[in-house]
């Protein structure tokens, strides 16, 4: 069961895809205090990696990736869900978007154990203010 579904800010941001990198970025992140609520990293390319980036602090992540010189590729708005973990936890949101004709284009979950679980369900940009009306 969700907890709670709220929108919330995701960066994403491209660094090498080469042995070390995603410590570094995790090691300054960790460094200066951010604190993160997800973290989804994945190939893009031979050379390159992709991470989008959940933080408590926006604005102080932000800040280490302009003091690690890593250019945001893109930022947006995606929906963070928390909750029970159980057969069927993300479908009571997905259900209410696809009721309200949201398409859903991405997804990642896991169970975080202890019973619980975390979500981000990205929509598109123009999708978003309707699916927060749905989820609310």
């Amino acid at each position: 069961m969700v907890d709670n579904i709220a929108a919330v800010k995701m960066f994403s941001i491209v660094i090498a895809n080469k042995p070390g990198e995603g410590e570094k970025l995790l090691a300054a992140l960790k460094a200066a205090g951010v604190n993160l609520k997800a973290l989804w990293a994945y190939w893009l390319s031979r050379n390159q990696t992709r991470v989008d980036i959940v933080a408590d602090d926006p604005k102080l992540l932000q800040k280490v990736l302009r003091t690690m010189k890593i250019p945001i590729d893109r930022k947006g708005e995606v929906f963070l869900a928390i909750g029970e973990d159980r057969v069927g936890a993300l479908e009571g949101p997905m259900a209410k978007l696809a009721a309200a004709g949201i398409n859903v284009f991405a997804a990642a979950a896991i169970s975080a154990g202890a019973g619980r679980f975390g979500a981000i369900v990205h929509v598109g940009p123009a999708d978003i203010r309707k699916a927060k009306k749905a989820l609310s």
